[in-house]
């Protein structure tokens, strides 16, 4: 299989809601416990998830880099059929007060689950740092759920270090 990384487009929509659905319904749900659920749920997941996408694709701070495979008899005739293994959005943000003030800043970073593992996620998060370097950025920020310990390890192992921890309660 050979994979191939590349930048999603408008017309990549339908492929990017697909995988932001997979995250925030089906992962998330597995990630979190009843109560941690509770403290993130949405009023309506699907115009959030649909707006997001929106904006991902349609805002020039944004970015958005799509993992696909292409079988090797596809590739070898340069046939377009390909399926989704996973991507990586974000944006990039100036804080001028700081002294490492742009920030390159990833959203979301997502697998499907029958390739994690094979080395697409660090493909995606190295295609990720080579955007933000290339447009300047000083520092990159990440956050993932504190229960995905597989997510936490790889931060940890592409050189993330935790700054700080956020916690939430119900009043």
């Amino acid at each position: 299989m050979t994979v191939r990384l590349r930048r999603a487009n408008r017309q990549d929509w339908e492929v990017v809601h697909g995988l932001h659905h997979e995250l925030y319904v089906k992962f998330r749900r597995s990630a979190f416990d009843a109560a941690r659920w509770k403290l993130t749920a949405y009023r309506n997941l699907t115009t959030v998830l649909r707006s997001d996408v929106d904006r991902l694709l349609n805002d020039r701070s944004a970015f958005v880099f799509l993992a696909e495979s292409v079988g090797f008899e596809a590739a070898r005739r340069g046939d377009e059929a390909t399926e989704a293994l996973g991507y990586i959005t974000g944006r990039t943000e100036v804080v001028p007060e700081r002294e490492l003030s742009r920030r390159g800043i990833v959203e979301d970073w997502f697998v499907v689950p029958g390739h994690r593992g094979t080395g697409v996620g660090e493909q995606l998060l190295t295609k990720a740092t080579e955007h933000c370097r290339s447009i300047g950025c000083d520092v990159m920020e990440s956050t993932t759920w504190p229960d995905n310990e597989r997510a936490v390890a790889l931060h940890e192992k592409a050189g993330f270090l935790p700054i700080e921890l956020k916690m939430r309660r119900p009043l």
